[in-house]
């Protein structure tokens, strides 16, 4: 008798395009019976008549042909907006999506108080070249002194996740962070 054990089980599909993926195993065994189930380590095994075999194979086929054709579609860009320090002291701007240049991020620093620190944003998110690496990126606006900084590039992989913390420093210290996220 032919007993076949399917598991489910999430693995990443080439190009980053989302998980899925079927595990089939078939085994022999000549002491498994009909309605009768036996453990095998943490698999459990049933046995599968020999109409419902055909059934289980297509289906199986069928989801492993569908998944590996339809990509997860990547999210749609998602600006920060201004992410504030706790005492407003300063903030940082992430536009996910640069208008007239697909795929550029703009990053804006701004130090809205004279208070001898400055402001300090880190993002991190996927490398837009090696989307599997991740990145991590430190933008300041040293002084209060009416302008604020902007970076303009592609720095992140479109449609994933991005990290945004925004720090007052002055030295190696850090004070009153916030963090948001967004999507490049």
């Amino acid at each position: 008798m032919v007993t076949v054990v399917f598991q489910f089980r999430p693995v990443p599909l080439p190009g980053g395009r989302g998980h899925m993926s079927i595990l089939f195993n078939s085994m022999r065994s000549g002491h498994v019976g009909r309605g009768r189930s036996d453990r095998i380590g943490d698999l459990r095994m049933r046995s599968v008549s020999r109409f419902a075999r055909p059934l289980c194979l297509s289906a199986a086929a069928a989801g492993l042909i569908l998944g590996a054709a339809s990509p997860a579609a990547a999210a749609d860009p998602e600006n920060v907006g201004w992410l504030y320090t706790e005492t407003h002291s300063g903030a940082v701007f992430f536009d996910a999506d640069l208008a007239g240049y697909p795929s550029y991020e703009k990053i804006t620093v701004c130090d809205n108080l004279t208070d001898g620190r400055g402001i300090e944003a880190y993002l991190e998110g996927n490398d837009p070249f090696e989307p599997e690496a991740v990145v991590g990126y430190y933008f300041q606006d040293p002084s209060h002194d009416g302008q604020c900084r902007s970076w303009a590039t592609n720095y992140f992989a479109d449609g994933k996740s991005v990290f945004v913390k925004v720090c007052e420093y002055w030295g190696d210290n850090r004070a009153n962070c916030h963090w948001a996220s967004g999507v490049a």
